[in-house]
């Protein structure tokens, strides 16, 4: 069976749970846009779960991420994950 992957830790469950659901999400929402290789991209909402991972996803397509963020204190990890970024009220 390929789609079963025994856990070493129980403790792991949440974890692997939240990345896949997360993942596969992210997943979806960049194949359906049909972004191109270098494109810029506006996502909003990239300090979430899903976000971060779309922007994983786009960087690795070398596109040009640009997030925008009515929060100060998610500025860091924008920055971190290497976005340019737009403070919005």
């Amino acid at each position: 069976v390929k789609n079963l992957i025994k856990l070493p830790d129980k403790k792991l469950v949440n974890q692997v749970s939240a990345i896949t659901l997360a993942g596969t999400t992210a997943y979806h929402l960049v194949d359906r846009a049909k972004i191109k290789d270098g494109s810029s991209v506006l996502v909003t909402g990239g300090s979430g779960g899903v976000g971060t991972i779309v922007i994983q996803l786009l960087k690795s397509e070398n596109c040009r991420i640009i997030c925008c963020t009515s929060k100060k204190e998610k500025i860091p990890l924008l920055i971190k994950l290497g976005t340019f970024l737009k403070r919005c009220k």
